[in-house]
């Protein structure tokens, strides 16, 4: 335990969320909203005409809020899963570091040939 400033990381729910976010993103690429009805089918009307383009003008609303959210879901996806690359590669590379300041360490702690009093020095 140290001193509550280390960042810990669920791997496991990361993936999960990144999982879940892919799975909502082909959900919503899934969804069929078929096209808009024709104008005619509104009637001949000024009013029939006014709501066939409110319906037509709803469609494409849609469609581009589908393929935003699904952009959005891509975007989402892939910053989870660089972060989970990033946080591996930062965990490899501090625990890199920290096994080269053990060994240097242990190399520092064991006391020099010279001084252990077994080779004479020639002077």
């Amino acid at each position: 335990m140290g001193n509550g400033d280390e960042l810990s990381v669920d791997y496991d729910k990361l993936n999960k969320v990144h999982r879940d976010l892919e799975e909502q993103k082909n959900l919503v690429q899934s969804l069929d909203l078929g096209t808009a009805p024709a104008v005619s089918a509104f009637g001949g009307s000024a009013k029939g005409e006014w709501l066939a383009n409110a319906v037509i003008k709803g469609h494409q609303n849609i469609n581009q809020a589908k393929k935003e959210t699904v952009q959005g879901l891509e975007q989402y996806a892939s910053a989870v899963d660089d972060a989970i690359n990033d946080i591996t590669q930062t965990d490899e590379g501090a625990a890199m570091v920290a096994k080269k300041m053990a060994d240097a360490l242990a190399v520092m702690s064991n006391p020099l040939v010279i001084f252990s009093g077994k080779l004479p020095i020639p002077f």
